[in-house]
Parts: C-alpha cells; sequence; structure tokens
C-alpha cells in the first residue's frame, strides 16, 4: 500500500517466525522510527496492515499474535509518546488478537512511564505487557519462543531477512539481523562508544 510505503521502507515491523503457540511474531524495531518523520501519521495504518498479514499467516487453530518493541539502538530522536499510544489503541483494536507485549531492552525510564500509564490502561491490557530483563531477556523470550524461531539479536539463530520493494518508487530495503551498535549501560542506558569519556553535559545523547 502506497500510504504506508515509507514506514514499509524502513523496516520498521517484521514478521521473523511464529512462538511455541504457533503465534505469529511481529517485531516492532523502534530505532527505525523517528517521531519528527513524515511517515507518522500512517503509523497506526501501518501497524494494522501488519496485524492483517499476521492474521493470514495464522493457522486454523491460532487466533493471537505476540508483537515484540524492539528497542535496540533506541535513541531519543526514536522516543515518541505517541507511538506508545498508538499500541494501546491497537490492542484495543484487535483485544482478542493480541497474546502478549513484550518489551527488549526497556531502561529504567521506560519502567517509570509504564507505571504511570498503568494508572489509565484496563487490567487486561497492562497483563499483555511483559519488559524483559536486560540481562536474562534470552531465558525469558525462550518460554514463549523456540531458539529457532529468535532473531540473532535475541539470542536466536533464526537467519529472517526483511525486504520490501515499493511498487510507487521501485526503491528496496532489506534487513536481516539488526545488530547492536549502541553500548548499554547496566541500567539500560544507550552510551555513544566514541562520546564515553565526554563530559556529563553530553548526556543528551542518552537513551530514553
Amino acid at each position: 500500500p502506497t500510504d504506508i510505503d515509507n514506514n514499509m521502507l524502513k523496516g520498521k515491523m517484521i514478521m521473523p517466525g511464529k512462538d511455541k503457540s504457533g503465534r505469529p511474531i511481529l517485531i516492532f524495531r523502534s530505532c527505525n522510527h523517528v517521531k519528527t518523520d513524515s511517515d507518522v501519521p500512517n503509523l497506526f495504518k501501518f501497524l494494522c496492515y501488519w496485524m492483517e498479514e499476521a492474521h493470514r499467516a495464522m493457522d486454523d487453530d491460532v487466533y493471537q499474535v505476540v508483537i515484540v518493541y524492539d528497542r535496540i539502538n533506541f535513541q531519543k530522536k526514536n522516543f515518541d509518546m505517541k507511538l506508545i499510544g498508538k499500541l494501546t489503541k491497537l490492542g484495543s483494536a484487535y483485544p482478542e488478537t493480541i497474546s502478549h507485549i513484550l518489551v527488549f531492552q526497556p531502561n529504567w525510564l521506560f519502567h517509570i512511564l509504564f507505571k504511570v500509564a498503568k494508572l489509565v490502561l484496563d487490567a487486561g491490557t497492562i497483563a499483555k505487557f511483559r519488559l524483559l530483563s536486560t540481562t536474562q531477556y534470552r531465558d525469558e523470550l525462550l518460554e514463549f519462543v523456540d531458539e529457532d524461531q529468535l532473531m540473532p539479536e535475541h539470542g536466536g539463530t533464526n537467519k529472517f531477512v526483511y525486504t520490501y520493494t515499493s511498487k510507487a518508487t521501485g526503491k528496496t530495503y532489506t534487513s536481516g539481523e539488526h545488530k547492536q551498535t549502541i553500548k548499554l549501560s547496566v541500567s539500560g542506558h544507550a552510551i555513544d562508544e566514541k562520546d564515553e569519556d565526554a563530559d556529563d553535559e553530553d548526556a543528551d545523547d542518552e537513551e530514553i
């Protein structure tokens, strides 16, 4: 669809496999999403498109999907409260379709924001979220997903490669493993390695 072309060409969402119950896994790569991009108004339509794609990939006895909110290489420019709102709206639009929303690499601030969000979210929506450990995430993911269905950046062996070609422009986007290029501190902060020894006033580059 041309109205979500830009979102597709940035590889914001991939569907690399299924969990242990046969549910399609949708991975939202948040570092490919910049809140000032012109494609943001069509983001909800883009999310719905992928929900429909996941539905088409389901076996007859499967009716739910698992969403991974992947924060690998997440920086300040990727922080978008409206995106969080759209994910919540997605849960309302597909109330019985989303099994879990697994948050990969949530930092301390995300934990705080989630605690605030829990004050306004209904219990059913809150129960779908699981904030994965920054150190034991592989073991937690393996509770849901077999190793061969996990991408390498999540501790798996899945060699899935996402490719999309725009029918409108002919441009092609291809992406496989999403390698960590931003060093993380123990608390989940993003640290630019070239600025690692910089003064505290450079802390504006820190992850949100």
